[in-house]
Order: C-alpha cells, then sequence, then structure tokens
C-alpha cells in the first residue's frame, strides 16, 4: 500500500512570548489596546535576536488568544491581565498553541486586503486620511469579529454611531463579499480533494456502515486522519455525518461535549479534554457537530 504523506500541525510552547506581553502591560503606565501592545513588544526586541525570533503577526495573533482564554481582558482601547495571568507569570502554567493558530488564515488575510481598499477609496471620497475613516485597530477588530449586521458592527472597538451610520453598509458588504468568495473558493477545492482515490474509499466504507474506527484499521491510518477526511466530504456535501454522530456518540457525553464547544467559540480540544476529560476523538466529533451546525445555520440565513 502507498503510504500517505502527513501533514502536522505542531504544538508550540508560547508562555515565554505571553509572559513579555503581560509584563509589558503591567509596566505600561497608559492604556494599550492589542495592536499598540503587540507594537510596542516588538519595538522592545533587539536587532540581535535569534533569526527564530517571533514577528508582529504572531505576537498580535498570541494577543487575541491571551484575550480569547480569559488570560487578558479586552476593554477595546485597554487590556487588561486577567488573575489567570499570574499563572503565566510565575511559569505554574504554560501556554500551549498551534503553529496555525499564529498566522492570519487565508480569509482573513483577503478581508484585510479589501477593507485597506475600501477604506482608501472612502478617504478619496469623502477628503480624509485613511485612519479617519477607521483607524488600524478598528480593521484588526472588524477582521477578528467580522460582523454580518450593523447591530454587530456597533459593539466593535472604534466604531460609533457616526462611523457605523457613514461607513457601516459599506464595510458590511465588503465582509460578505469576503466570505462568499473564499466560501466558493473553498468548496471547489474541497469538491476537487473528494474526487481523489483515498477519499472516495474512505466514503464508500462510511456508506457502507463502517465506523471510523473500521475505516482508520482497514486504510491502514490514524483515526484522526479518517475523521478529517470525513469532515471534508462533508464540506464538500458529499455525505452527512450527522445521522451516525448522533447515532453512535453517547447521548449524555455529546450534549457535554457540544454545550463547551457552543460556549467557547475557537475552543481547541486540548482544553476541552482538561475541561471534561472526555476521549479525544469523541470531542473531536463534537466539535466538528457544532462548527457544521453552526455553517448551516449561516447558509440559511445569508441573503
Amino acid at each position: 500500500m502507498k503510504k500517505q504523506s502527513k501533514r502536522t500541525v505542531l504544538s508550540i510552547d508560547a508562555s515565554a512570548q505571553s509572559r513579555l506581553l503581560i509584563e509589558t502591560l503591567n509596566e505600561n503606565q497608559g492604556p494599550l489596546h492589542a495592536r499598540a501592545l503587540t507594537r510596542k513588544v516588538v519595538k522592545q526586541l533587539t536587532n540581535d535576536m535569534d533569526p527564530a525570533a517571533w514577528v508582529k503577526e504572531q505576537f498580535q495573533r498570541l494577543t487575541y488568544i491571551l484575550i480569547d482564554r480569559n488570560y487578558l481582558e479586552d476593554s477595546g482601547n485597554r487590556l487588561t491581565p486577567t488573575i489567570r495571568a499570574a499563572k503565566v507569570l510565575d511559569q505554574s502554567q504554560k501556554v500551549m498553541v498551534y503553529e496555525n493558530q499564529l498566522r492570519w488564515n487565508a480569509t482573513e488575510r483577503k478581508l484585510y486586503q479589501e477593507l485597506r481598499k475600501i477604506r482608501m477609496r472612502l478617504a478619496k471620497q469623502d477628503d480624509y486620511r485613511p485612519y479617519i475613516i477607521f483607524p488600524d485597530q478598528a480593521m484588526d477588530e472588524l477582521v477578528r469579529h467580522h460582523p454580518t449586521n450593523l447591530k454587530e458592527l456597533q459593539k466593535i472597538y472604534g466604531w460609533g454611531p457616526h462611523r457605523v451610520n457613514r461607513y457601516g453598509m459599506a464595510i458590511l458588504k465588503c465582509i460578505e463579499e469576503v466570505h462568499a468568495s473564499m466560501k466558493k473558493s473553498r468548496y471547489e477545492q474541497l469538491l476537487v480533494r473528494s474526487k481523489r482515490d483515498s477519499y472516495q474509499q474512505v466514503k464508500s466504507l462510511f456508506l457502507a456502515g463502517e465506523s471510523p474506527e473500521d475505516i482508520a484499521a482497514k486504510r491502514g491510518v490514524k483515526v484522526g486522519t479518517v475523521n478529517h477526511m470525513l469532515s471534508e466530504l462533508y464540506e464538500a456535501g458529499v455525505i452527512d455525518m450527522y445521522p451516525w454522530i448522533e447515532q453512535n456518540i453517547p447521548s449524555a457525553l455529546f450534549e457535554r461535549g457540544a454545550s463547551y464547544f457552543r460556549k467557547h467559540d475557537n475552543a481547541l480540544v486540548k482544553e476541552a479534554f482538561k475541561k471534561l476529560g472526555i476521549d479525544y476523538e469523541v470531542l473531536k466529533l463534537c466539535r466538528l457537530y457544532i462548527i457544521h451546525t453552526e455553517k448551516r445555520e449561516e447558509e440559511l440565513a445569508w441573503p
């Protein structure tokens, strides 16, 4: 059997970088938002540091991870370390992240590009400097939260009533168009992948009633690999995993796992495992179920 290539997502210990961000906040005399904190930390780093030293994008992404994990409290234009941050400072708790979490994904990069274009266009239209239309930090928040309506936009830092009334609809249209474009692109990529022999074999075994564990054993791959392929087959509209997930995961475990991922956006399976103690593969399926439920709801609500 031909050996399949494996793509490994590395887990990184970001504790030292997290301490640097938290210490900088503690030492600073005035308020700092995420972009300002990142800029200050990067400026502190010397030019003769290790070539593998982190760059601005990685520190900015880590800052948002610390906010999401409740190490930092975000009040818009001011970040404040929480009680949990003390455990990072005294090194009693590590901050582990996946390598791909420290990079903007394709949709986020595309959104940055389009938001800069529309900001420049609106600035020329109104004869303002671009930062008057909306500052970089406000753009970061748009990319991070991708609002879908004016109510959600008003909750984002930097988007007061005047800015929302004047530019809100143009910004929402830009975000909608980027998501629609990237969604179409991903769907097309998934369709191509779903036609590969390896995907077709997994599909046939699944439709024949085989479990992911049995498929993995027959194919000589890990269960996680099979679950990933099944997930992509589902996204491509080739199979429907919902009935299988609902029937094969014990209801009590499913409800606990699904409830956790509903309440914690972008939560890692590792974090859920530490909190709930449920089997990794079960948690992965719970997360898959919730992600795809949300996608279905978005599709139904899409204008």
